[in-house]
């Protein structure tokens, strides 16, 4: 019997969406357009994770990597019923971008901003779209799994010595019996 299905839902989340077209993995050949799908603390240590990335279980932003719950479901404490949470954070961003020089501020393209959360909320959706294909990730032969997207987001826009960043921190929301 397992504790938790907290790890297998990272896992699934992880896989699936390193399979999907589009997504890739720290180790696959990378290709221009491709996002990098990052396990966690790996976004530590992935040097430059390029324009746009998304990290499954844990952000950028805090150290929060998700949560879960358990009730008993049966009279004789046999089975419960678990109820969790993974922390995703998409982000995009453009380097070489300092909007307080006057001297750049011309060089920099007027839809920087849109453009960034137009690519984060659609990484966002890309894994929505995974859940909604398949509620269950592909996590077989347990008695009930049901995986869906959070209902709460934390866009966040801002400036580093880097450039611009704009960073969206989301939950996944599971439930399952145990």
């Amino acid at each position: 019997m397992s504790t938790s299905r907290w790890a297998a839902v990272v896992d699934a989340l992880v896989s699936t969406m390193r399979a999907t077209s589009g997504f890739r993995s720290p180790r696959a050949v990378a290709l221009e357009a491709q996002i990098l799908v990052l396990d966690g603390p790996e976004w530590q240590m992935a040097g430059d994770p390029g324009p746009a990335f998304l990290v499954i279980g844990g952000s950028i932003e805090d150290d929060a990597t998700g949560d879960s719950g358990q009730v008993y479901a049966t009279i004789g404490n046999r089975t419960r019923d678990e109820n969790g949470s993974v922390m995703c954070n998409a982000v995009a961003q453009l380097g070489g971008v300092n909007l307080t020089d006057p001297d750049l501020i011309s060089n920099v393209p007027q839809d920087t901003w849109k453009t960034l959360r137009a690519t984060t909320f659609a990484i966002m959706a890309s894994l929505e779209g995974a859940i909604r294909t398949d509620p269950t990730l592909g996590i077989s032969n347990v008695p009930r799994m049901e995986i869906t997207m959070g209902t709460r987001i934390v866009p966040r826009q801002y400036l580093t010595e880097h450039g611009a960043v704009v960073s969206v921190t989301f939950a996944v929301d599971y439930v399952t019996r145990i």
